[in-house]
C-alpha cells in the first residue's frame, strides 16, 4: 500500500512539473540611438592670393581666396544628410566682404556617405585697408534629425599673404625678391618662390635680420605660381 501511494504521488509530481508554463528568457535591453550631432569647424584665410608670373616686374596677380568651412557630423549613420545653411555677418558684411559660394540648390550642402561635407565662402576683393573682419556660418535645418546648434566662425585677414610692408618682384624668369621695409629689428625671415612644373617646387631665399631683401633662385624651372613670406625660428 505504502509503495502504491509513493508511486501515485510521484506520478502526480511529475505531471504538475509537465503543465508548469515555460519561463521566457529575459529580452536583451532594447538599443538606444544616439543623437547625431553636426559641427562646423571655424575658418581662416587672407582676402586674396599673391602670385607671380614669368616677366620681370612686381608679383601683382591676385586671385581671391575661400574659406572653407569643414562640417562633420558624429554618431553618423544612414544615408547622407542634407543641411540648410545661411551666412551672417559679425564685422565682415554679407555682399560686401564675403559672398556664397554659388551651390545649387543655393544655401544647401549634402553630406557624403560618411556624413562630411565643406561649406565654401567667397571672400571679396577689394582695394580698401580694412582690420581683420569676421563672419558667421550658421545651419537652419537637416533632413534628418541632427542637432545642428553649433556654428562655424570665418576669420578674413586683410590684403595678401605677404606683410603690408614686404613687396615681391620677378628679377629674372628663373629668380624673385622681397624686401620688406618695416620689420621688428631682430625679426628674421626669408622668402619662399613658388618654381613652375618641375621639383624643387619651392626656392628659398637668404635669410635677413629686420629689413631688407631676400632674394631666391628656381634651379630648374622659372618662377611662376603663389610667394611666401617666412618667420625662420
Amino acid at each position: 500500500m505504502r509503495t502504491t501511494r509513493r508511486i501515485l504521488a510521484a506520478s502526480a509530481v511529475t505531471l504538475t512539473l509537465g503543465v508548469l508554463p515555460a519561463v521566457p528568457a529575459a529580452a536583451a535591453p532594447p538599443s538606444v540611438a544616439l543623437t547625431m550631432v553636426a559641427t562646423v569647424n571655424d575658418a581662416s584665410s587672407n582676402e586674396y592670393e599673391l602670385e607671380c608670373g614669368y616677366q620681370p616686374g612686381p608679383c601683382n596677380l591676385k586671385y581671391e581666396r575661400r574659406l572653407l568651412f569643414n562640417l562633420s557630423v558624429s554618431n553618423f549613420s544612414g544615408s547622407p544628410i542634407t543641411f540648410g545653411f545661411q551666412l551672417e555677418g559679425i564685422t565682415a558684411t554679407l555682399g560686401t566682404d564675403f559672398v556664397s559660394w554659388p551651390y545649387s540648390p543655393p544655401n544647401q550642402i549634402t553630406t557624403s556617405s560618411i556624413g562630411t561635407a565643406t561649406i565654401a565662402v567667397n571672400i571679396i576683393m577689394d582695394s580698401v585697408t580694412e582690420p581683420t573682419e569676421t563672419m558667421r556660418v550658421r545651419l537652419t535645418s537637416a533632413s534628418r534629425p541632427v542637432d545642428i546648434s553649433d556654428t562655424g566662425i570665418g576669420t578674413i585677414r586683410d590684403g595678401s599673404q605677404l606683410p603690408p610692408d614686404c613687396t615681391a618682384s620677378v628679377v629674372t624668369a628663373y629668380t624673385g625678391s622681397m624686401t620688406c621695409t618695416n620689420r621688428p629689428a631682430a625679426q628674421q625671415w626669408r622668402s619662399r618662390f613658388e618654381c613652375a612644373d618641375f621639383p624643387p617646387p619651392w626656392a628659398s631665399g637668404n635669410i635677413v635680420t629686420g629689413n631688407g631683401t631676400s632674394t631666391a633662385t628656381c634651379l630648374y624651372d622659372g618662377l611662376l605660381g603663389s610667394v611666401v613670406f617666412v618667420i625662420v625660428a
